[in-house]
C-alpha cells in the first residue's frame, strides 16, 4: 500500500514538472517570436522612412528651374537698370549746364556793377560819364550774349544726349525683354522636363520601398509579417 502511494506521488510529481517545463518553453518561444516581429516592423518602418526621404528629395528638384530662371533674369534686370540710367545721366549733365549758366549771368551782373561804380568818378563830366555808362552796358550786353550762346550750346548738347538716351533706352529695354522671354521659355522647358523626371523618380522611390518591404518580410518569415 505504501509503495502504491509512493509511486502515485512520483508519477504526479514528474507529470507536474513536465507541464512546467512545457509551459516555460512555449512562453520563451512566444516572447522570442514577439521580439522578432518588433524588429521586422522596425526594419519595414526604415524602408518607408528612406523611401519618403527619397520622394521629398525628388520634389525639391522643382526649385532648380526657378533658381535657373532667376539667374537668367539677372541679365534682363541689368539691361532694365541701364535703360533707366541713360536718361538720368542726361538730366545730371543738364543740371551742371544750368549751374554754369547761373555763374555766367552772375559774372555779367558783377562786371556791370563794378563798371557802373567806376563811372561815378566821371559824374561831373557828363560826356565822359555817359560814355562810361554806355561802355558798361555794351560790355554787359556782350556778356549776356555770350551766356545766351552758351545756353543754346548746352541746350543742343542736352537734346542730343536725350535723343541718344531715348534710342539707348529702347535698345536696352528690347534686350531686357529678349532675355526675359528667353528665361521664361527655358523655365517652361525645364519645368516640363522636371515634372517628367519627378514622376519617373517618385515611381522609382516607391518601387524601392516595395522591394525593401518584400525583402524584409521574406527575411522575417512571410507576407503576414506585421508592420
Amino acid at each position: 500500500m505504501k509503495k502504491l502511494i509512493y509511486y502515485s506521488f512520483l508519477v504526479f510529481t514528474v507529470g507536474m514538472l513536465g507541464v512546467v517545463v512545457f509551459e516555460h518553453n512555449v512562453a520563451r518561444a512566444s516572447w522570442s517570436s514577439f521580439g522578432d516581429a518588433l524588429e521586422c516592423a522596425a526594419e519595414i518602418e526604415k524602408c518607408y522612412t528612406k523611401g519618403n526621404e527619397c520622394i521629398e528629395k525628388v520634389k525639391k528638384t522643382a526649385t532648380k528651374c526657378k533658381d535657373r530662371r532667376e539667374k537668367q533674369m539677372k541679365t534682363s534686370y541689368k539691361y532694365q537698370e541701364k535703360a533707366n540710367k541713360v536718361l538720368e545721366s542726361c538730366a545730371k549733365k543738364n543740371t551742371k549746364y544750368q549751374q554754369y549758366l547761373v555763374k555766367y549771368r552772375s559774372k555779367c551782373e558783377s562786371q556791370k556793377t563794378k563798371k557802373l561804380e567806376s563811372c561815378e568818378r566821371y559824374k561831373e563830366n557828363q560826356k565822359k560819364y555817359n560814355r562810361c555808362i554806355q561802355k558798361a552796358n555794351d560790355r554787359y550786353n556782350k556778356c549776356l550774349e555770350k551766356t545766351r550762346q552758351k545756353e543754346q550750346k548746352y541746350q543742343e548738347k542736352y537734346d542730343k544726349c536725350k535723343n541718344k538716351a531715348v534710342e539707348k533706352k529702347a535698345y536696352y529695354l528690347n534686350k531686357a525683354e529678349k532675355y526675359k522671354d528667353k528665361a521664361e521659355e527655358k523655365y517652361k522647358k525645364c519645368s516640363a522636363l522636371i515634372v517628367k523626371r519627378q514622376i519617373k523618380n517618385i515611381q522609382k522611390c516607391k518601387r524601392d520601398i516595395d522591394r525593401c518591404v518584400v525583402k524584409i518580410r521574406k527575411k522575417c518569415g512571410g507576407e503576414n509579417t506585421p508592420l
